[in-house]
């Protein structure tokens, strides 16, 4: 890399949150990012874009190749993905017909009778009891709360789970794809190092190159055969035609504000759910109450002496005991949790922060890329230009350079390519946190270069 080219990509390298952190105003920051910074001081000032615009036709040498393009929902690539919107829809119907519950009031109706064997007489009685504690509407209440909190446990880690599933799905998709993308590279290498071996091997014959010359474009020939044979067994992988457009204009592509994505990302995040539920368990902890017993009744008692009365009364049962550290072992288990949360809290933030940061720096590294594709593109015009001279007016042979160059351009291509390929893993991870149903939905900014817009 030429030490200009260099130079252009230490002045890119600048990402959101450096850029925050150095008290840079939003516009210069986005400008940083987004490759359309201010002209230097002293020269007229020039439309924003021109800074970096690169020829059309030598960008769209680096666009995704259109065999890995589907217009519609294909049943064979990723048909296993789970559909997120519906689960995470029925996970929250279910939870929320689960805080619809009632818990039991306690309240029994009773009846005792007793007949005397020798005199024939009866004992009858009736009661409409209450139980307000143990076996009655406290104890079955608490119960209740125990299970609803246990059901929404349960249920935030099958989510949770579900969506990290989900997640890894579509990373093997994008590692497919990038299979798939080394198999392209690797069969347009080896079909230009299959006419440079044919050019080779007339030379060697009559004398031209030595052995070794010859040698050495043969094992890069071989070696890009291999690679075809090693990725053409690649699984079947494709993108969604609108999703294509848009990696194919990434490096001008802008995330949505960090600090949205962070907010949502912690307000969303199964984790924490998680960690909060267990932090709210820690209030079912057996207390002085649960073994207190009190049931208020009403009855009509008919005894053997066929004296009928109506009676109301309670019965009642206290525990002597007192459950005087109850209070601090619960508040120590909520810290416990509420720590793990605030880590938890840190971690998606940092997370997000590194995200963006990697997805501008690879931005960055798409247009170094551009710029060393443009490099190549007029070297070889100078070169095919000196090649039409006579040979004896050269001190070296313009062929060898220009089959180098051509060689350069395509790894320089296919590097592009892949980078496109690492964006969009990015963008999956931003969507996999924030909750987005698509990738698509974090982007925003600039898109006039997407195709179709």
């Amino acid at each position: 890399m030429s030490l200009g080219l260099m130079m252009v990509g230490i002045g890119l390298l600048i990402t959101p949150c450096q850029a925050a952190a150095a008290g840079m105003p939003a516009q210069m920051m986005f400008n940083a990012v987004a490759g359309s910074a201010e002209p230097p001081a002293g020269r007229a000032a020039e439309p924003a874009e021109s800074w970096y615009e690169v020829d059309e036709t030598l960008r769209r040498t680096t666009f995704l190749p259109d065999e890995l393009r589907w217009q519609t929902p294909d049943p064979t690539v990723d048909g296993s993905l789970p559909e997120m919107a519906g689960i995470s829809a029925g996970a929250n119907r279910y939870l929320a017909d689960l805080d619809e519950q009632r818990p039991f009031w306690g309240l029994y109706f009773r009846s005792d009778a007793a007949r005397d064997m020798e005199s024939g007489d009866t004992d009858l009685r009736y009661r409409l009891e209450w139980d307000l504690f143990k076996h009655g509407r406290y104890e079955r209440k608490k119960e209740l709360e125990r299970k609803c909190h246990q059901n929404e446990l349960q249920t935030l880690q099958m989510l949770s789970d579900v969506n990290q599933h989900h997640l890894n799905q579509q990373l093997d998709g994008i590692e497919f794809l990038a299979r798939a993308v080394q198999y392209h590279h690797a069969e347009e290498l080896a079909a230009l190092l299959a006419d440079i071996l044919r050019r080779r091997r007339v030379q060697l014959d009559n004398g031209y190159i030595t052995r070794d010359d010859f040698d050495h474009i043969r094992f890069k020939y071989r070696q890009a055969e291999l690679k075809k044979k090693l990725y053409a067994t690649r699984r079947r992988a494709a993108v969604e035609d609108s999703l294509h457009d848009l990696l194919n204009c990434a490096e001008f592509a802008g995330l949505i504000v960090l600090d949205h994505a962070q907010k949502t990302a912690i307000e969303k995040a199964y984790p924490l759910k998680i960690q909060q539920n267990l932090a709210e368990r820690a209030q079912f902890a057996r207390s002085w109450a649960d073994d207190l017993s009190l049931d208020l009744y009403i009855e009509q008692h008919d005894d053997y002496n066929d004296n009928l009365r109506n009676n109301v009364g309670f019965e009642v049962k206290i525990p002597i005991h007192w459950g005087t550290r109850r209070g601090r072992l619960i508040n120590q288990e909520k810290r416990l949790y509420e720590k793990q949360a605030a880590v938890l809290t840190q971690r998606i933030r940092t997370h997000l922060e590194k995200l963006y940061d990697f997805f501008a720096f690879q931005q960055v590294r798409i247009r170094i890329l551009l710029l060393e594709l443009e490099k190549s593109a007029q070297r070889k015009a100078y070169e095919q230009a000196r090649a039409e001279r006579a040979l004896e007016d050269l001190d070296y042979t313009p062929e060898r350079t220009l089959d180098q160059i051509r060689m350069e351009e395509i790894d320089l291509r296919y590097e592009a390519i892949q980078t496109r390929l690492k964006l969009y893993e990015i963008l999956v991870k931003i969507a996999a946190l924030t909750h987005a149903d698509s990738p698509r939905e974090v982007i925003t900014g600039n898109q006039k270069h997407c195709l179709g817009h």
